[in-house]
This record gives structure tokens, C-alpha cells and sequence, in this order.
């Protein structure tokens, strides 16, 4: 069984491996630019649907106010979540 040794000028990578190689990082590179779009597309209708959402409660908020029904709107929660305090004095500096 004739052992080949490897010569002097062995140094490096084989031509195939550099193309394999290459292929497998064009390839994860794909793969990941076609994920990040997917992202980008999904976080760009979200905020349209959640602007649409926005606007709607806007004017379902203005249609409350044109029927008159201001204390109906006073017990509606807020965007930020808090409800409005039921005791809240209308003098300044009155409790």
C-alpha cells in the first residue's frame, strides 16, 4: 500500500473546498436576507393595521361626542391604559 506524504506545496485549500465553502455562505446569506425582508414586510403591515385601528377609534370617539354622550367618553379607558379618576375635583386646588 504505496503512503502518499504530502508535499511541500500542499499549503491551503483545494479549489472544491473553496467553492463549497463559498456556496454554503452565499447560501446562509440568502437564507437570511429572505428572513430579514419577511420581518420587514410583516412590521410594515402591522403598522398599518395598528395606524387603520388608530384612526377608527378616533372616529368612533367623535361619533360618541356628536350624540352627546360626554359621559359615556369620560368612563372610556385611555390609550395609555389609565382610567380618569371619578373624583376629580373641577375647582383647582380642591380635593
Amino acid at each position: 500500500m504505496p503512503h502518499f506524504l504530502p508535499s511541500s506545496n500542499d499549503h491551503g485549500f483545494v479549489l472544491l473546498e473553496a467553492l463549497v465553502a463559498m456556496s454554503l455562505m452565499a447560501g446562509l446569506g440568502i437564507t437570511a436576507f429572505e428572513a430579514y425582508q419577511g420581518l420587514v414586510l410583516r412590521y410594515g403591515k402591522t403598522q398599518e393595521e395598528r395606524r387603520q385601528l388608530r384612526l377608527e377609534l378616533d372616529q368612533h370617539e367623535i361619533q360618541i361626542l356628536e350624540k352627546g354622550g360626554i359621559g359615556e367618553l369620560a368612563r372610556m379607558p385611555r390609550r395609555d391604559g389609565a382610567l380618569p379618576h371619578a373624583r376629580r375635583s373641577t375647582t383647582k386646588g380642591q380635593r
